[in-house]
């Protein structure tokens, strides 16, 4: 170790011998010999050959005891790896050397199913610090992985593969600071670290496998438990002398890894999550295809596809305006999303568009579910235009479902528009209504029914109630009529299916018979 003898240390200097070292470490003067043997740290100044020649600098041990929080101490017979007291390290004069940037592939475990493997960021630094080698690993889980190594028991599994990949010899494994990342800040203009990260402080394992270890033995031999620390990006950058890069969500894939390691800085990847440039699209395909339509004369057809433009263009402002907000001010030293940015004016006339259009009703949605169907079902409808439609009704489901189950739930059914040319009992039906209302309490639901009839139904509607209480609106020539029909609540994603009418009652009454989920939740237009 060192061969310098004691006598030619000097007079000043201030050394300690065993007990004073063990009194620091809160470990006996036996096991300090037994560490010394091993050859682990506090590495003495002095060592002539003999336990009572071997003497150490205070400063050193002071340093170590507050680095490793007394990590080797034996607690109740069981040994843990170093857990590190990050406030109190000095700071590096450089960052240590990275020496490993990959991905690794972790296979599944045998309590999970059967699958790709897990893929693992893995860095690593090494070098030395303090007199001593200084090894840090950060373990970092990929998109759309299942497997955090932040959970108990998964640590152990994931440095297994590092180990076996040779990426740090057991040994290595034994004397590294270990840190994992786990779930993401779902507030991405928080001040606080974008994802948490744990410390994880590891078991060794004894020289005989205690029960619970051999139980343990499928997620890796090379340590017999774990449990996690909370910690800050901060205490990282710290421990390796640099700041650790961050991946943007949805971003940390190997390829953008690789591209990373390789030297791209930032870098850049096209972002639309939310679709904004093919809703733009479909905007401008749909206000073409409504100016065709109303200029041949096809008034309701031209206000199908002008609600479907409606939802398309709400897309894409409501995807601007989150754009700007989320990533207009986002760090780019890593990765840089471009997101797509619409000319000014075009955004300001999608939003007159939208605002005057009068779409992004209930009434909007639930026409817009049934005509839809029937003109994508045409013959001939260019694929374009098709998939325009399909788009429409898709964004209508995931904006206005829940008000359009509400008012469901309200009106004790769904307020749809019934026409006599598919039901040849509505005549009958309607000639069982009580004309009168509505009611003062059911304003809301005329309203509502309403907007299911087309616009140039609305303007002389009679109100009515049947025999069973429900509020009917019917057009003046009775060709319409717009009333809430019952539904199972599964059918809430099927009413671009037909409604399967009436049905005769013992007492010679008709009732309307419910929507019912007869088929997949979600159809698509064909």
């Amino acid at each position: 170790m060192h061969g310098t003898s004691p006598d030619a240390a000097s007079a000043t200097e201030e050394l300690w011998n065993a007990n004073q070292v063990a009194k620091v470490l809160g470990i006996s003067a036996t096991e300090v010999g037994r560490r010394l043997r091993r050859g682990e740290e506090p590495a003495p100044r002095y060592h002539a050959g003999e336990a009572r020649n071997v003497l150490w600098v205070p400063s050193m041990v002071r340093l170590y005891a507050a680095q490793r929080g007394q990590a080797l101490a034996e607690y109740a017979g069981v040994r843990r790896l170093p857990v590190p007291m990050w406030v109190n390290w000095p700071a590096l004069p450089e960052p240590l050397p990275r020496v490993v940037d990959q991905v690794v592939e972790v296979p599944r475990m045998w309590t999970q199913s059967p699958g790709d493997p897990h893929l693992f960021h893995v860095r690593i630094w090494r070098g030395r610090a303090d007199d001593a080698e200084r090894i840090v690993c950060l373990l970092s889980v990929m998109e759309n992985a299942t497997m955090y190594a932040t959970s108990v028991g998964n640590g152990e599994w994931v440095m297994e593969s590092v180990v076996a990949a040779g990426l740090l010899s057991r040994e290595e494994a034994y004397r590294t600071f270990v840190f994992a990342l786990g779930v993401r800040n779902p507030n991405p203009l928080s001040e606080g670290d974008p994802q948490s990260l744990m410390y994880v402080s590891f078991q060794l394992p004894g020289p005989v496998p205690r029960l619970l270890d051999r139980w343990r033995k499928p997620r890796g031999e090379l340590f017999a438990g774990s449990s996690v620390i909370p910690a800050r990006l901060s205490h990282l950058a710290h421990l390796v002398g640099e700041e650790v890069e961050i991946y943007p969500d949805g971003t940390h894939t190997p390829e953008v890894v690789a591209r990373y390691v390789g030297g791209e800085r930032p870098v850049v990847v096209d972002w639309d999550p939310m679709e904004l440039e093919a809703h733009l699209k479909h905007t401008e395909v749909l206000r073409a295809w409504a100016a065709e339509l109303a200029e041949a004369g096809q008034a309701r057809d031209a206000a199908t596809v002008t609600d479907a433009a409606t939802s398309t263009a709400n897309a894409v402002l409501i995807a601007h305006d989150y754009y700007g907000r989320v990533y207009g001010n986002e760090r780019r030293d890593v990765v840089q999303r471009r997101i797509p940015q619409p000319e000014p004016a075009t955004v300001e006339e999608l939003r007159r568009f939208a605002s005057e259009s009068g779409g992004s009703t209930v009434g909007h949605w639930l026409r817009l579910h049934r005509a839809t169907a029937l003109l994508a079902a045409r013959d001939g409808l260019p694929a374009e235009r098709h998939a325009a439609l399909l788009a429409a009704v898709e964004e209508n489901d995931a904006m206005l479902s829940g008000p359009v189950q509400a008012i469901g739930s309200e009106l004790g059914g769904w307020p749809l528009r019934l026409a006599a040319a598919a039901h040849s009992q509505l005549d009958e039906y309607v000639q069982t209504l009580a004309w009168y209302g509505p009611k003062a309490e059911h304003q809301e639901a005329a309203r509502q029914l309403r907007d299911a009839l087309w616009d140039d139904e609305r303007g002389a509607v009679r109100a009515g109630y049947d025999p069973f209480g429900r509020l009917v609106l019917v057009t003046e020539d009775r060709a319409a009529a717009a009333v809430a029909c019952p539904a199972e609540e599964a059918a809430a994603y099927r009413l671009d299916q037909p409604h399967p009418g009436f049905r005769l009652l013992e007492d010679g009454r008709l009732d309307l018979l419910p929507l019912t989920q007869t088929g997949p939740v979600r159809r698509r237009l064909i």
